[in-house]
């Protein structure tokens, strides 16, 4: 009984602590590119601009798909959608970053470790050892962690969260996607980190 009261009385720090395993927000600092993990979530993208307006970066690398689930309905039905990085490229240019400074590289297949496996073979085939990492709030530290060991020792990965991100760690167990969120995740650094990705 004492250890459940102890428990209830001290749930929050506990829970909040949970969640902030999860979570890496570094300071800025100078890298040879940007990488964005997530061009859907537009609020993402504009970090990438952030970088690049603070001279921290002159590149901006993003992830192409091969295809997307919808796109054989969407052509029967004659709607054009463009895809995802497309729209990314848009809002980059619009935000000021000049378009040849954008970079789009294939993405086979999906998911945050097929990304960062992605993100790294760009760095390697040129040169790179730094990396803006930037990525939704309740990916930061998993993909942080998988870049720097794709990259191996001495690169530098510096991650960051759009500040318009609504993944909030205090709190995260009164909100039913945020829970979720946290469930998930949780099995996310189960099959990254323990179990290599079974999906590979």
């Amino acid at each position: 009984m004492v250890a459940c009261a102890t428990l209830w009385i001290f749930r929050a720090p506990l829970l909040t602590s949970i969640a902030g395993v999860l979570v890496e927000e570094d300071v800025w600092a100078p890298a040879d590119f940007a990488a964005v993990l997530s061009e859907t979530q537009l609020s993402t993208v504009a970090v990438a601009a952030d970088a690049v307006r603070g001279g921290y970066v002159k590149r901006v690398l993003l992830l192409a798909t091969d295809k997307r689930a919808d796109d054989e309905f969407l052509r029967k039905l004659q709607i054009a959608v463009p895809p995802a990085h497309e729209i990314a490229t848009l809002v980059l240019v619009r935000l000021g970053v000049p378009r040849e400074a954008i970079v789009v590289a294939p993405l086979p297949g999906a998911g945050t470790n097929v990304a960062i496996r992605a993100i790294a073979r760009y760095a390697k085939m040129h040169g790179a050892r730094s990396v803006i990492l930037i990525a939704p709030r309740s990916h930061t530290h998993r993909a942080a962690v998988l870049l720097r060991r794709a990259l191996g020792p001495g690169a530098l990965v510096v991650v960051r969260a759009s500040p318009h991100d609504g993944f909030e760690p205090r709190g995260w167990w009164r909100n039913r996607d945020q829970a979720r969120e946290v469930m998930v995740e949780s099995l996310r650094w189960l099959n990254s980190l323990v179990l290599g990705d079974l999906w590979s």
